[in-house]
């Protein structure tokens, strides 16, 4: 089968026949809403972390910009499981977000999570300095990013788009899609791709443990990340 329409947000508010919404934050630090064909995602932290902590393993090998991780502020989970391709476009709305923190859409095999996604990096003074798009792949055997392939960023893509189609699709080997360009995944470590390999074969027969949307927070100050989605597209197995 190939790619259909998985949600479009025509309605009022979001579809919970095809969603449910997970976060670690009290309902007072998150926002969703549904407006004129998009869900608009919004998450704020505290100065004080709201009391959330990253597993000491995660913070020990994450590596990124400040080990202070404040976490998986808000998650829209799909409901279909039986996928072995999705595509989400996103607006990320940079002058309305600060401090750190990412929105991605996330796949999960029993095995590894593909993420991709937009960094938000502001300064003190809330001046954007990181807007890459990231490709990442987390092993949860190891519970760390593959060591050799596993964070790809490419930069100077954001904010020259406003609107991004970001995708990860899986059969005989992981491909993902920034825009309109579709890129196979390749290791330089042979065994790396031989993983992925059985793990995306294995995926576009049984589809994944489950995807959602997310933002992410990294905590070492007060921040905001804002965005919306307006068209969701799988390709189910």
């Amino acid at each position: 089968m190939g790619w259909i329409t998985y949600d479009r947000f025509k309605e009022k508010e979001l579809n919970r026949e095809l969603w449910e919404i997970d976060s670690q934050f009290p309902k007072e630090n998150y926002k969703i809403e549904v407006k004129e064909g998009e869900l608009i995602m919004e998450a704020t932290s505290a100065k004080e972390f709201l009391g959330i902590k990253a597993s000491k393993n995660y913070l020990k090998k994450l590596d990124v910009w400040e080990p202070a991780y404040v976490g998986e502020a808000l998650r829209i989970i799909a409901k279909r499981k039986d996928v072995k391709g999705i595509e989400v476009t996103f607006t990320p709305y940079l002058n309305e977000s600060f401090g750190e923190g990412n929105v991605h859409l996330r796949g999960v095999s029993k095995r590894l999570c593909y993420l991709i996604g937009i960094n938000y990096k502001y300064d003190e003074g809330n001046v954007l300095q990181n807007s890459d798009v990231f490709v990442h792949l987390w092993d949860r055997e190891a519970d760390s990013y593959l060591a050799v392939g596993g964070r790809i960023h490419y930069k100077d893509i954001i904010p020259e788009l406003s609107e991004i189609t970001l995708g990860l699709e899986w059969s005989d080997d992981f491909k993902y899609k920034i825009s309109n360009c579709t890129i196979p995944y390749c290791s330089p470590v042979q065994a790396f791709n031989s993983l992925i390999k059985d793990d995306a074969s294995s995926i576009s027969k049984h589809g994944l443990e489950f995807w959602d949307i997310k933002i992410d927070i990294f905590g070492k100050r007060l921040s905001r990340i804002k965005a919306a989605v307006s068209d969701v597209k799988i390709k189910p197995i």
